[in-house]
């Protein structure tokens, strides 16, 4: 399976059926999980 891995760190969402529907190769910060990562999970989260 290509991810498109690149290293160490590296985040992914991984949506419904198993989709990636985010990736970043950097560390997170709070920044990051409060502005980006959390609206699209409560974006992909089913009904």
């Amino acid at each position: 399976m290509d991810w498109g891995l690149s290293g160490v760190p590296e985040t992914f969402l991984i949506g419904p059926g198993g989709v990636i529907r985010w990736h970043t190769a950097a560390p997170l910060t709070e920044d990051i999980i409060r502005g980006t990562i959390l609206p699209l999970a409560a974006r992909l989260k089913t009904p």
